[in-house]
């Protein structure tokens, strides 16, 4: 057996961003948009390989695009006094465009219920 190749490697740095603007309909229901892009940098070797011909991932950046809204009686009260406040969500998430290496097709939805004591 031979000794493995000295070198080094870096993970790619990842960049990420998000921008979620909402829209209040009512005093309860919010409808949000949401946009995310990430961009993750190529791996790096030195030597420009690991000894095995792998040079390691190029850079991607993917987009994904969503949309959401919320139910809330948080901050809201009642001529009887203030119900119990609980927030109920729903968002879907899906990715739209992709470069660099294959870019996988994915879709998120997520449902979220929170309830505030007192």
């Amino acid at each position: 057996l031979s000794d493995p190749m000295p070198g080094t490697y870096s993970a790619g740095d990842v960049f990420w961003l998000s921008a979620t603007p909402r829209v209040r309909i009512t005093g309860y229901l919010t409808l949000n948009a949401q946009y995310m892009l990430t961009h993750v940098a190529a791996e790096q070797y030195t030597p420009s390989s690991n000894g095995n011909g792998i040079a390691g991932n190029p850079s991607l950046t993917a987009q994904a695009l969503g949309f959401g809204f919320a139910y809330s009686t948080v901050g809201v009260g009642g001529p009887m006094g203030r119900p119990l406040p609980v927030e109920l969500t729903f968002s879907h998430l899906e990715t739209i465009t992709g470069t660099g290496v294959p870019v996988a097709k994915t879709m998120r939805e997520q449902i979220g219920m929170r309830v505030f004591l007192r």
